[in-house]
């Protein structure tokens, strides 16, 4: 072995200085700083072949850059006690050779721990000689060379698949070095075939993926989120020592998947056994069959089931579901974990509640997400399934079976019965529910149908008249029955579209006239400031007052007449502002939770969903669409896709205001043409004397100054529309109104957290039939309500406006968060390096006996 110090070797200092420069680990790390703090006490030292490097458990003082040569790492654990290792002794879990550019010694750096494996020359081998202690000043300084240095992300993801559970994170991290993220699996796409050699194990980072056997119908099993794939033998059988599959795997959706070679999966079993088992496939299934909530569904149906849930292995204290959030998902917790509830009443702490599996949470977000009572931790490697809501819609649309929902044993918090999961109403934004949509008292419908009763009451005089006096009575019944009826039927419809709708985000109101106008008024639930019921003598004998929503805008208030059970009403919208403002404080709790995790090194990754993206949309230029279909959703823009990926959108006013101001120009213009034509022609065919001659080319002189004029009106008026626009970012509203050639401008600009509520109004039959209206938007602001003239599809551009300002909301209350946060960690850091005599780490660094692996599959 030959030492050498970068100092002495003075020719080939530069040289070395710049590769220590371009190594990958100081990215976003200052390199005048690392060249400061690391190559002044860099040796360069030369080992031939068979010496050791680093020998396992020795003191780690030096971390070791392989500049050229190839080395053998080695780490040896006890072993399980097999059959063929009956006393458990020392098992390789890891033998591998590595060339230039690893550094050896990294996972002993960023764990604070002696050397994890021995490291053997193979060859000549010059490696480059860092300090520890330079590595650990640079660490504590940028927290981030953490995961420069290791595959931090796959590690992370790692601990939290069911496979790997009590896995040592040492082991998990080797073995992330192997792993293979393989290019995006589309649906229908085979990944093996019951032929193919099976070497190696496959992992569902995100996605679905079904193995099925070509003969065998009854072999077919669907995995999501979580599981493992690729053991050889049957599906979900005994694993065998064949060398093929045995089977087909193919994804059943858009899938990202790990590989990992089956020869590193065995020597990892000879410590953990449960690695190589393929029972894991059929853990979620198992689990589907003893939850009461799935009790109905019929075998086949719970199978396919097992394939829309993700599968999670939580390797440390993790809150799951936070108080005041609103769920998402279903969780279950499997056999053999333990999770803790805790809940807040009244700004009290109750006492914590352990629970130990098999039991469930959350199963009301089946149907849409809810707003949660109580806070769930989960403890250290608890096995869990999620069924996410949209994961689950997506199951029942698979299915096609409409009775699944009424089959559902689920359990509602409100007293709402269960009558199915309805369809998801077109303007609600994602995960948004409607708590209650209230009509008018039926007294209100009376009031409406005031002249029907009238009308009926005559028609009823008419008809008794004309049989007294024994004459038909169908004039009767034709001339005043048919009308009463119209109208009977006009103040039902009338009746029947003026609602008050409650929702977990927002409040409306509607008061719509059919074919005549549209008026909609909202409120986000954050910007409500008081809520105000009133009820008069008889509103109080027949139960029925007035609602009044008042916010912090310059319009007023909200107000909903004839509401039957204000009192009730009133509550429900007072405990949906509650939780609603609970929720950002449960947001910003699990930001710093996450953000504690990230700086700690301890993140757990734990994939949400099966599926990647939302519901598709409609676009007019799908090329699906026929020339009709696409011609009608550009002049009715009701299904025009939406705005969801778009940074800024720019509308301008409906392109009928354009057509009634510049259409009567064309049509006298072109009358002029016409007449120009005319007379040319007419001058050319007819050989008049000079003097008429001159008067027709002067009348076609004065009509075509006239016609340039309309021309140029024509093209100001079309600039002029085309100037106004009204725009919309992800930060504010703004209001563009601006004449041709540069001669004025009047821009108004108001934040989103400006906006107070938004109101649609469609005021006459021709808006309605065209589909344009007007959007006042009120804000707090000096510049007060911004009105949005004549825009096209008023409808959507509302709700575009209301998705934005609730997007925003949120991430304003996690900027908060982050920013409120920043300190933290280098408070809790120090207060881990004085804890750290006291209490031990939580996390498994694989140091211990083999775990006991006791109802693991």
């Amino acid at each position: 072995m030959t030492i050498n110090r970068i100092g002495v070797a003075s020719a080939q200092a530069v040289q070395v200085r710049d590769l220590i420069r371009d190594m990958p680990f100081w990215k976003s790390i200052p390199p005048n700083e690392v060249v400061d703090l690391v190559v002044n006490e860099t040796r360069r030292v030369d080992y031939s072949a068979g010496q050791v490097i680093t020998r396992q458990e020795e003191a780690c003082d030096s971390v070791y850059y392989i500049h050229s040569g190839s080395v053998k790492l080695e780490r040896w654990r006890p072993g399980a006690v097999t059959t063929s290792n009956p006393t458990g002794g020392p098992v390789a879990v890891m033998e591998r050779t590595v060339g230039a550019g690893y550094l050896v010694g990294r996972f002993a750096l960023s764990y604070n721990l002696p050397y994890t494996s021995t490291a053997t020359a193979v060859d000549d081998v010059t490696v480059l000689a860092f300090p520890a202690s330079a590595f650990e000043r640079l660490i504590y300084r940028y927290p981030s060379l953490r995961r420069n240095l290791t595959p931090q992300v796959i590690i992370n993801r790692l601990r939290t698949m069911p496979i790997f559970t009590r896995v040592g994170l040492v082991a998990l991290s080797y073995l992330a070095e192997e792993v293979t993220i393989l290019p995006p699996v589309e649906q229908g796409a085979t990944i093996y075939t019951q032929e193919r050699a099976a070497d190696h194990l496959y992992l569902i980072e995100r996605g679905q993926v079904e193995l099925f056997h070509p003969r065998r119908a009854d072999q077919r099993l669907k995995l999501g989120t979580g599981n493992a794939f690729g053991f050889p033998g049957s599906i979900g059988g005994i694993s065998s020592n064949g060398s093929e599959y045995g089977h087909w795997a193919r994804g059943s959706a858009r899938t990202i998947l790990f590989r990992l070679p089956w020869e590193s999966i065995r020597r990892l079993a000879a410590r953990y056994p449960h690695v190589a088992n393929p029972a894991i496939q059929e853990k979620c299934l198992e689990t589907i069959k003893k939850i009461s909530v799935f009790k109905k569904l019929t075998e086949p149906q719970k199978r396919n089931l097992a394939g829309y849930c993700t599968f999670q292995h939580i390797p440390q204290h993790h809150l799951i579901m936070q108080q005041g959030d609103i769920g998402d998902s279903m969780w279950v917790l499997l056999e053999g974990g333990r999770a803790v509830l805790n809940a807040l009443e009244g700004g009290s702490p109750l006492p914590p509640v352990p629970v130990d599996g098999l039991v469930y949470f959350g199963e009301p977000a089946l149907i849409a997400p809810r707003s949660i009572h109580s806070t769930i931790e989960a403890e250290p490697h608890s096995l869990w399934l999620r069924f996410h809501w949209r994961d689950f819609h997506t199951y029942l649309a698979d299915e096609q079976d409409p009775t699944i929902p009424g089959n559902l044993n689920i359990r509602l918090p409100d007293a709402a019965p269960l009558t199915g999961i309805k369809k998801q109403e077109s303007w609600l934004a994602p995960g948004e529910q409607i708590i209650s949509l209230t009509r008018r008292h039926w007294l209100s419908l009376l009031r409406k149908l005031q002249l029907s009763l009238i009308g009926w009451l005559i028609t009823l005089f008419v008809v008794v008249g004309l049989y007294l006096a024994d004459l038909s009575v169908w004039w009767g019944i034709w001339l005043l029955a048919l009308p009463s009826a119209l109208a009977l039927a006009w103040g039902v419809l009338d009746h029947w579209n003026d609602f008050f709708i409650v929702t977990n985000q927002r409040i409306i109101q509607q008061e719509k006239v059919i074919l005549i106008s549209e008026q909609r008024r909202e409120a986000l639930l954050e910007k409500v400031e008081n809520v105000r019921m009133s009820t008069s003598f008889w509103g109080k004998f027949f139960g029925y007052g007035v609602v009044s929503i008042f916010t912090s805008g310059a319009t007023g208030s909200i107000d909903f007449d004839f509401v039957p059970e204000p009192a009730g009403l009133q509550t429900a919208i007072m405990r949906l502002m509650t939780e609603r403002k609970a929720r950002y404080r449960a947001e910003s709790r699990l930001e710093i939770q996450n953000a504690l995790e990230k700086r700690l090194g301890l993140v757990v990754d734990l994939p949400s969903r099966v599926f990647f993206g939302g519901p598709q949309r409609t676009s007019s230029d799908d090329p699906t669409l026929s020339w009709w279909q696409r011609f009608r959703h550009y002049l009715f823009p009701d299904n025009q896709v939406q705005w969801t990926s778009t940074d800024r959108i720019v509308w301008h006013k409906h392109w009928f205001v354009l057509a009634r101001q510049v259409v009567p120009l064309v049509i006298v213009a072109l009358g002029l043409l016409i007449l120009m034509v005319a007379g040319f022609v007419f001058d050319f065919y007819q050989q008049i004397d000079l003097m008429f001659t001159r008067t027709i080319f002067g009348l076609e002189l004065v009509l075509g100054f006239v016609l340039l004029v309309l021309l140029a009106a024509i093209a100001w008026i079309t600039a002029d529309w085309w100037n106004d626009t009204y725009e919309l970012t992800n930060d504010r509203i703004i209001d563009i109104e601006k004449l041709p050639l540069f001669l004025a401008e009047e821009r108004r600009e108001a934040q989103l957290s400006e906006i107070q509520d938004i109101r649609l109004n469609i005021s006459s039959p021709l808006e309605m039939i065209l589909n344009y209206g007007d959007i006042v938007v009120q804000t707090a602001a000096t510049q007060g309500a911004f009105t949005f003239d004549q825009v096209p599809n008023p409808r959507a551009v509302k709700e575009e406006i209301n998705r934005r300002v609730i997007e925003w909301k949120r991430n304003d209350e996690l900027r908060k968060a982050r920013a409120q946060m920043q300190e933290l960690p280098d408070w809790f850091e120090m207060y881990r390096r004085l804890e750290a005599g006291r209490e031990p780490t939580r996390i498994v660094l694989d140091n211990e006996a083999p775990p006991d692996t006791k109802g693991l599959p």
